[in-house]
């Protein structure tokens, strides 16, 4: 059965973080979503997911913004896109995901593939995986077998990902008390409620997804 998911924010500052959670599904779409953490939490081996998706196959992961945090050498980890218990054929695209690392030994990871004979992604490209170094974390553009530290790593064990970027999107603001995902431009951007022309500089996001997507979806 097919479940659509969209377009919501989700904020969770501290504990436990979790985005949002598909299981034993099939063919379920997560459409345009925005999920942040964007502080460390206060409890100890309790991972952040920005999606989890959990003996869940086939399921389309497209146009969404994802941020958090990880922090606490015991195991507060954070991971933008995690797929396990054969949650394989995902179709990923168009997803801007910024890992932050904080000031304990944490590990971040955009994507997770927990098994690949299980869960690997059927497709995934035109995304943004971006890792800020915050802290004495390690940031890794996702997980295939091992961590692979760079996109090009990823894109080296995993084959996909051809056309993604991994750069700063240049939100307007990551901040727990005003996230706001738009994307910089100089040419212009909504904020939600009017037209703003007055930033300095441009997202090196805009015009860089599928150029055959419908631009209605963004």
């Amino acid at each position: 059965q097919n479940t659509i998911i969209m377009p919501n924010t989700g904020i969770n500052p501290t504990g436990f973080a979790g985005g949002i959670y598909a299981a034993n599904s099939l063919g379920v779409t997560i459409l345009r979503n925005r999920i942040t953490r964007p502080t460390v939490g206060a409890t100890a081996s309790v991972p952040t997911y920005g999606i989890y998706l959990d003996a869940s196959r086939n399921a389309g992961v497209r146009y969404n913004d994802i941020y958090a945090v990880g922090n606490e050498s015991s195991g507060e980890h954070a991971y933008g896109l995690y797929l396990t218990n054969t949650s394989n054929g995902a179709a990923v695209s168009h997803n801007q995901i910024v890992m932050k690392t904080g000031a304990l030994s944490s590990f971040t990871y955009g994507i997770y593939v927990a098994n690949l004979a299980n869960d690997p992604p059927g497709s995934s490209d035109y995304n943004d995986i971006h890792n800020v170094a915050g802290g004495a974390g390690t940031s890794y553009t996702g997980y295939w077998s091992s961590g692979q530290s760079t996109l090009a790593n990823w894109q080296g064990a995993s084959g996909l990902d051809a056309n993604s970027l991994a750069v700063n999107p240049l939100w307007v603001s990551t901040a727990a008390a005003s996230v706001d995902f738009h994307v910089r431009s100089q040419a212009g951007r909504w904020n939600g409620a009017a037209w703003v022309t007055t930033d300095g500089t441009t997202s090196p996001t805009i015009d860089a997804g599928d150029p055959t997507a419908d631009y209605s979806l963004e």
